[in-house]
């Protein structure tokens, strides 16, 4: 009875120190999650998403949405390079005069299967200029008299 009662707690023993292994592993490879998170050059149709440097990122991920919405998500995927990112530009304009919340994370594997958390959010509200032919808040283009945007 005591030898089997020694080898039960031998074995709790070694199973809690391999499992304390592990989790040392787990959060020496963890991802920070992006911090000093701030939206500047608001437009009609643009804003600017800035957060701090993540030395060990590959790469960030944005989401966002109009606000207050409970509807889904837009994500922008894959973003490489400088901490910050025009929200909006290409297939994803955004809507003059309306709020918006975004979070960034980081994600430091190229597969993303190691990403950090969402960051804390940040919200803006999109600008109401008046635009010009070319769609540009406070532009000076205007159609010429065969009908086509000019100038600007």
């Amino acid at each position: 009875m005591t030898r089997k009662f020694t080898l039960s707690s031998l074995g709790c023993i070694l199973f809690f120190f391999i499992f304390s292994l592990n989790l040392q592993e787990v959060r020496a490879q963890s991802c920070a999650v992006p911090n000093l998170i701030s939206t500047t050059n608001v437009s009609n149709f643009t804003a600017t998403a800035n957060w701090n440097n993540n030395s060990n990122a590959d790469h960030y991920r944005i989401r966002f949405k109009s606000f207050p919405y409970t509807g889904q998500w837009f994500f922008i995927q894959n973003i490489t390079g400088p901490t910050s990112h025009v929200i909006g530009s290409g297939a994803m304009p955004l809507d003059a005069n309306t709020s918006y919340i975004w979070q960034v994370k980081a994600h430091c594997a190229t597969d993303d299967s190691n990403p950090s958390g969402w960051s804390v959010r940040d919200t803006f509200v999109t600008t109401n200029h008046a635009v010009d032919c070319f769609n540009t808040p406070l532009g000076t283009a205007q159609i010429d008299n065969c009908n086509n945007c000019v100038g600007g």
